[in-house]
């Protein structure tokens, strides 16, 4: 029953996150709690899981003793003396238990217990990818606001300038067709700005379902502090991270369990022709006693399969077929991660060398507002609002490579085992 131990604790701890309200403002690791087992999208394996034991349950119930009551009710008549009947009513209590079968009934508890462990372990994976899932929609929402607002400030400068042409128009400074051309570029401006709002609400609308609170819109989020030279400089060297995979990774851990099941079902379909040994003890009571009717009967019932016609042989061609099959799922899975583990610290390392870009952009675009403010103030010419998106772009651009660092560093620490989690 420790099974049920653990998913009940992990239920009572699921709901009190559960019941509670997005905190505002939200941080990602506040986000990461609310991928909890009892959410929708994992109620399939919850399911499956459940089932499993059961069928554990009834391999170990078969095992046990049983007890069945047989009763009847009848009357005949004789066939000595016409008219006249008797009654020939039985009343029995049959205790039956299986001795021995040569280790089917073993490898068959086996089995189901390797479907538990598979299952808890793919309910377990689902909900890490759950939570890397839920990471990825609270960057989407954080690179939504950093769009946003240079969405804004981008319409904004296009309504000044257009509105400083439409004043100056009656002096003849400009045409008709510059104020046509100005006013399109802030009804594009505007067009932008606008789908960047909408955009804007769906990753909120997208971060609160995956969170499993449709209702509670987040408006507030903490970024978190991220620094991808350091996630690089805490990450290990790409061979030593494959090796860590082939004994931590879930999927390759699932991989292994049905292998080792699809042996055991090999080893069963081995023992298929092999006898089997029954026990059963039976009281009768009958409503007419002679000398030919039993009180009691105590069995020993010997089975030994004789001839089949070829059915274990397929059964056992079967079995082994499975566990070939398993076997190159597993071969593949380890290559798949290892190619993916390649590609994601590839990744990384190209993202240390867009971070450091990505500073020095920031701080040039810094310098420069501060220039056309400077000149802005003097009342010289100046791009002051051009600077200014140009400060906010940098940002976009710099959150972007930081975000996508850490869902990178974080989709590692998955592959080679460890629980996705925030490292800042």
């Amino acid at each position: 029953m420790r099974w049920c131990f653990i998913l009940l604790s992990a239920l009572l701890s699921s709901s009190l996150v559960q019941a509670g309200a997005i905190p505002e403002p939200l941080s990602l690791q506040q986000a990461l709690q609310f991928a909890t087992p009892d959410h929708p999208r994992l109620a399939i394996f919850q399911s499956r899981l459940a089932q499993s034991q059961f069928e554990v349950n009834q391999v170990e119930s078969r095992q046990g003793v049983t007890l069945d009551l047989q009763a009847r009710i009848r009357s005949k008549a004789l066939q000595q003396q016409v008219g006249e009947s008797v009654d020939d009513h039985l009343f029995s209590v049959i205790a039956g238990k299986p001795l021995y079968d040569f280790g089917r009934s073993g490898l068959e508890h086996e089995i189901a217990v390797l479907t538990v462990d598979q299952r808890q372990a793919g309910q377990e994976q689902a909900l890490q990818q759950l939570k890397l899932e839920i990471m990825q929609r609270f960057f989407d929402v954080l690179l939504a606001d950093h769009q946003r607002t240079v969405a804004d400030e981008a319409m904004t400068i296009a309504y000044l300038r257009f509105q400083k042409k439409q004043d100056k128009a009656h002096t003849g400074a400009y045409s008709e067709l510059d104020l046509l051309q100005a006013e399109s570029l802030f009804q594009d401006e505007r067009a932008i700005q606008k789908r960047r709002e909408m955009e804007q609400r769906m990753s909120r609308i997208r971060l609160a379902e995956l969170m499993n609170h449709p209702t509670e819109i987040p408006s507030t989020l903490i970024a978190p502090m991220i620094n991808p030279s350091k996630l690089v400089e805490m990450l290990a060297p790409v061979d030593s991270l494959k090796q860590t995979a082939w004994s931590g990774n879930g999927q390759i851990a699932i991989r292994q369990q049905q292998i080792n099941a699809a042996q055991k079902e090999v080893e069963r379909a081995q023992l298929a022709g092999y006898p089997q040994l029954d026990a059963s003890m039976e009281w009768l009571d009958h409503s007419r006693v002679t000398s030919s009717k039993d009180r009691w009967r105590a069995s020993l019932l010997l089975e030994i399969p004789l001839f089949d016609s070829g059915s274990r042989d397929y059964q056992l061609a079967a079995a082994r077929e499975v566990l070939h099959q398993a076997q190159s799922a597993l071969e593949v899975e380890k290559r798949t991660i290892a190619t993916e583990i390649d590609q994601l610290y590839l990744q990384l390392i190209s993202l240390e060398a867009q971070w450091g870009a990505d500073q020095l952009a920031e701080e040039y675009r810094d310098f420069e507002l501060d220039r056309n403010r400077a000149l802005y103030e003097q009342e010289q010419q100046s791009n002051f609002g051009d600077a200014l998106v140009g400060v906010s772009s940098a940002h976009l651009r710099s959150a972007k490579s930081r975000f996508e660092a850490m869902l990178i560093y974080t989709k590692l620490e998955y592959l080679i085992g460890k629980e996705v989690t925030l490292n800042e």
